[in-house]
């Protein structure tokens, strides 16, 4: 379940000129659908894989069934239960793995000293580039590197919720993250359906908070 940002969180984002609430509730309805449907395609995936796995580890097993008799059972009913047991555990990592993708973010150990996190983008039904940033493993306290555009607060974000508040800091960087790429796949897409020779979009920085649509006068006759 999406939580939604907190009066502090929105205070950080409409600072900034990037408070696209709407859209982003549009994006999150979206999200949840796509994501139940995606685990309950999934499962059935699993199950098949899981049928598939025991039948074949039987089979391997018991590869004559005149030499069934000689088999030791316990040993085949030993190998079946590893192999549902690895099959499930390997479901729930893929899962588990889906969901923190399908949330925005994933975390990883970096060189052994940094804590990693990876800030998926997406827009329309499009995933785009990913965004990282660095902690120390054992005292993240700061935002040591990072690859999050420039005009996005991190170094204040970083130190009025670190490192109390990590999660909140995840998901204001996701949500302003996913804001700047909604608004640039926004401008794209208007470039690409009207005649820029005659109306003029004009972007005004780099964030897409100030863009400028020109569309010219009709002709007085």
């Amino acid at each position: 379940m999406t939580k939604r940002p907190s009066e502090e969180d929105d205070f950080f984002i409409s600072d900034h000129g990037l408070n696209t609430e709407s859209e982003l509730d549009i994006l999150r309805s979206k999200l949840s659908r796509l994501e139940e449907e995606k685990i309950a395609l999934k499962h059935k995936l699993a199950e098949e894989k899981l049928a598939y796995l025991i039948s074949t580890s039987f089979a391997d097993i018991i590869q004559d069934p005149r030499r069934q008799k000689a088999i030791d059972m316990k040993e085949v009913h030993k190998k079946i239960i590893q192999q549902t047991v690895a099959a499930t555990q390997a479901r729930r990592v893929q899962e588990v793995m889906s969901s923190y993708r399908l949330a925005g973010y994933t975390t990883f150990t970096f060189q052994n000293k940094y804590m990693g996190v990876r800030l998926d983008t997406f827009y329309n039904r499009h995933y785009y580039e990913p965004y990282y940033i660095f902690l120390p493993k054992d005292k993240p306290d700061i935002i040591e590197r990072h690859t999050v555009p420039f005009f996005i607060p991190i170094k204040l974000l970083a130190k009025r919720l670190l490192p109390d508040n990590l999660d909140s800091l995840l998901r204001i960087l996701h949500d302003l993250l996913l804001a700047y790429v909604a608004k640039r796949e926004q401008v794209k897409a208007l470039k690409c359906h009207v005649d820029t020779s005659i109306i003029k979009v004009n972007v005004d920085d780099a964030s897409f908070s100030a863009v400028e649509i020109i569309v010219p006068d009709e002709d007085p006759r």
